[in-house]
């Protein structure tokens, strides 16, 4: 599970460190930074249909979506959404989940596609530079 809540934000913004994840509702601390990305996400969103990938400035830490595993046609969607933004496009996985069918299949299938397309594998470090 990659939740993380109000006390984990915080944790990560005294430690310097940014977060990429599945972002969910009403969980970060309210203020204008937090309403202005938490508008972008949803009107996003709601405009196209798959969740805002750019990075999101929450001033003391950014955030980027992490895409999970879901269907193929959904993924090359996203990917080329990202791919259109100018953003790096983060798949996320996990090693037990892709170590089984059908999620193996998938993420082999995605990875072939944006590795086909020309995309380059970089640290999820590196996203938020």
């Amino acid at each position: 599970n990659n939740s993380i809540d109000q006390r984990g934000i915080r944790a990560i913004e005294r430690l310097k460190m940014d977060f990429s994840g599945i972002i969910h509702l009403g969980d970060r601390e309210i203020n204008t930074r937090y309403i202005k990305n938490f508008v972008t996400r949803w009107v996003y969103r709601s405009i196209k249909g798959i969740p805002y990938g750019a990075l999101l400035d929450y001033g003391k830490h950014k955030e980027k979506y992490a895409y999970p595993l879901s269907n193929i046609q959904r993924l090359k969607k996203e990917y080329c959404e990202c791919k259109s933004l100018n953003t790096p496009f983060i798949l996320n996985t996990h090693y037990w989940d892709i170590r089984k069918e059908p999620s193996r299949r998938l993420f082999t299938e995605i990875m072939n596609y944006i590795l086909s397309d020309g995309a380059e594998l970089v640290s999820v470090s590196s996203c938020f530079e």
